[in-house]
Formats: structure tokens, sequence, C-alpha cells
């Protein structure tokens, strides 16, 4: 019985010496949940572009979160109805994201949209920036934005 008890004081000891999965930390903040906005635009590279003024966003495209080098999809959302998307990541898909890591993907081509300017095949990508963390009672957000669009075949 004696050992048993010796045992589990050892187990005990060791799980409290491991260090918890802490994920995203931000300024000493532990991240718990992590949101990235972005807009897709009908245009040639799918960027808002000055010199277009009739390009608007392109409703109903698939947009993902793609990490580990394209292993792992944390992700995936339709834009709206004006292009806009939110990605919004909870407590253990947010233990997993890595920002220097991941990029948020568009497929080609998009299905169902009236826009022919974006290029046929391929994928468009965008790395994401930090902009701001928002800190409650129970949680902490990071917010991103996804960046300049990239067209990759």
């Amino acid at each position: 019985m004696a050992s048993h008890t010796i045992l589990l004081l050892a187990v005990l000891c060791v799980a409290a010496a491991t260090p918890l999965a802490h994920g995203l930390i931000i300024n000493g903040i532990t991240i718990t949940n992590i949101t990235i906005t972005g807009l897709l635009v009908c245009s040639e590279t799918g960027n808002v572009d000055p010199s277009c003024s009739s390009c608007s966003g392109v409703p109903g495209a698939l947009v993902q979160l793609s990490c580990m080098g394209g292993q792992t999809t944390l992700g995936q959302v339709l834009t709206n109805l004006t292009g806009f998307y939110k990605i919004a990541l909870g407590t253990v898909d947010s233990l997993l994201f890595d920002a220097s890591d991941c990029k948020v993907v568009i497929p080609l081509p998009v299905v169902g949209t009236s826009c022919a300017l974006l290029p046929p095949t391929g994928n468009l990508q965008t790395t994401v920036t930090l902009v701001g963390v928002v800190q409650t009672l129970l949680s902490a957000i990071a917010n991103f934005v996804a960046g300049h669009l990239t067209w990759v075949h």
C-alpha cells in the first residue's frame, strides 16, 4: 500500500511541475480568443484598388486560416455580401495559432460570384497583423487583420 502512495505522490509531483499549454501570450497576457478580419474585393489582386471606383466586395467566397505550413486549417468562413470576413477562433484553436506561421488563404476560382477579375486558379493568400488585444474579466481577445493579398499558383 505504501508503494502505491509513493507512486501516486511521484505522479502528482511530476504533473504539478509540468507547464500547462498556454498558447499565444502577448505582453504577458494569455490570449483565449482570436479574431481575424479582412476584405476580398473584385479586382485583379483581390485587394482594394483606389483607381477602381466600381470594384466591390466579393460575396460568398471561402476564406481559410491555414497554419503549420498548410497542414492545418484552424477556421474557415464565407465572405458576407460586401466581401468582408471574420474568422473567430475559440480557446482550443487559439492554442494552435501562431501568427508567424498562419496565413489567410482564399482558394481560386471563387465559385458563385460574378467577379471575373480574380485569377482563375491558385490561391490568394496573406499574413496577419496584430492590431490590438481586448481584455475582459473572463477572456483576452487578440484582434488581427489580414494583409495585402498575393496570388500563389
